[in-house]
């Protein structure tokens, strides 16, 4: 929210209220009331856009998968995202909202089944992606159990006119995910 200021805009969406509750508490405590004041949060899934959201008018898109540390601390369990939602996200808004030289992150939680199994579907899906038009990278740690978090990081690159960009056509990237 610091980066963004009262004039940008920062959308946080979660099925949770809990986690938009939090959100904006920490976005509060941390940036301010003044940068806070750009924050839009939506209850609902990752499924759809944020309301308002434009073509190619993102910097940043950030996914955190399914996981609020105050709820895996609790008796509660938390919801968990899939991967079939994850993957139809990414390929339906998410990478298509992205400017050129912008990314979208995505905050990946292997440490229980379903989490596993959008870890492999996701890494397929981004490795899939046109070389041409996105640097894939995937961010894990070396000195932790396979089962720790990770960033999943797409960069949509820049390219200087004439380049002219291909429509978004993810379809491969769909396909080799296996969704």
């Amino acid at each position: 929210a610091s980066l963004v200021g009262p004039r940008g805009t920062l959308h946080a969406l979660d099925v949770d209220a809990a986690a938009l509750e939090a959100c904006a508490r920490r976005v509060r405590d941390e940036a301010g009331e003044a940068n806070a004041a750009c924050l839009r949060t939506s209850a609902q899934s990752h499924a759809a856009p944020p309301p308002g959201l434009a073509p190619r008018s993102a910097t940043v898109v950030a996914f955190n998968l399914g996981f609020l540390p105050t709820r895996a601390r609790s008796d509660e369990a938390p919801p968990t995202t899939d991967a079939e939602t994850t993957v139809e996200a990414l390929a339906s808004w998410a990478l298509g909202s992205v400017k050129p030289g912008g990314h979208v992150s995505v905050a990946i939680y292997p440490g229980h089944p379903a989490g596993a199994r959008e870890a492999v579907a996701l890494r397929a899906f981004a490795e899939r992606l046109p070389s041409s038009a996105w640097r894939a990278t995937s961010h894990a740690p070396v000195n932790h159990e396979p089962s720790a978090p990770l960033l999943l990081s797409l960069h949509r690159l820049y390219r200087e006119p004439p380049f002219k960009y291909a429509e978004d056509d993810f379809a491969e990237s769909i396909k080799a995910s296996n969704v």
